[in-house]
């Protein structure tokens, strides 16, 4: 992995940043030495910066962002600029809002706030398909109406809804 160099993590987009990953050291019995690890790390926290890397895998180049965490460091997978579809391609139809619209939708937000807990949530279709294909590999008959694939909803649909609602 290179060290391209040090800028603060809200200067890279948060469009850029895709897989993470955990980096810690090497254990001794593999020659870990542990000391310039943690150099870098409280360095880092000292001042604050993020460490922008590049590395090549199989037959790809990456470049990341590598930032402290927790007792090691968590590498953020970045995809490069061009990779990205520009904002400016997106279709949005320019309309004035009214400010009591405003309002209520600020009603709706406040209502709709929570504590986020990222413990709760569960990646579930992916479970259950797995445990369709469980039944069927040991002989159990499937029904069609059995696999419920998740529901896709605009959100403008639903942001219509929630506003009536108010």
């Amino acid at each position: 992995m290179e060290i391209l160099g040090f800028c603060k993590a809200d200067e890279i987009p948060i469009v850029a940043l895709s897989k993470p990953y955990y980096i810690g050291t090497e254990s001794v019995k593999k020659r870990g030495v542990g000391k310039s690890f943690i150099l870098l790390k409280e360095a880092m926290e000292k001042i604050n910066k993020i460490v922008v890397v590049k590395w090549v895998s199989r037959t790809n180049e990456y470049i990341g962002m590598l930032e402290s965490y927790d007792k090691g460091f968590l590498l953020k997978q970045m995809y490069y600029q061009e990779q990205i579809r520009p904002s400016k391609e997106i279709e949005i139809i320019d309309t004035e809002v009214k400010p009591d619209l405003v309002e209520k939708g600020v009603k709706v937000i406040e209502k709709m706030t929570f504590k986020f807990n990222w413990s709760e949530y569960q990646e579930e279709y992916t479970a259950e398909v797995k445990k369709l294909i469980e039944r069927k590999a040991l002989g159990d008959e499937l029904e069609l109406e059995s696999i419920k694939t998740p529901e896709t909803r605009s959100v403008e649909l639903e942001l219509e809804k929630m506003l009536d609602g108010v």
